[in-house]
């Protein structure tokens, strides 16, 4: 008998849904944990960038749109760069090695064809 999440680990909007929670508790756990580092709290933080510290609570808190730019910025002011590192998702035959050439140094080795999009009653809830 499959557990619960085996069962949401098979539908395909669920898995998208997952990675982008994922990603998104990854992107705010790094700023806390650099904020940690440096004994600062999110008033330091505000006054650090120039912003509200609303705004500050409202990006840690994963209600805002945290975007690629926006983490960037935090963690270079906190001293830090962010790299990124592709890995496969559930289910997917794609994998990834080395290529120091490269700016971001992983290449896909064997790329997997996309499935069609299913279709849709209307505009996707969470467009890219």
């Amino acid at each position: 008998m499959k557990s619960q999440y085996e069962e949401l680990m098979r539908d395909p909007e669920f898995r998208r849904l997952a990675a982008v929670e994922v990603l998104t508790l990854e992107a705010t756990e790094l700023i806390a944990e650099l904020l940690e580092h440096h004994h600062m709290n999110k008033a330091d933080l505000a006054k650090l960038l120039g912003r509200s510290r609303a705004y500050v609570t409202q990006m840690l808190s994963g209600s805002s749109n945290l975007t690629i730019k926006t983490l960037a910025e935090v963690a270079f002011a906190l001293g830090a760069e962010v790299r990124l590192k592709p890995v496969p998702a559930a289910g997917s035959q794609l994998t990834w090695t080395p290529d120091p050439a490269r700016p971001n140094p992983y290449r896909i080795v064997q790329p997997e064809p996309l499935p069609d999009p299913a279709p849709s009653d209307g505009p996707a809830q969470y467009a890219a």
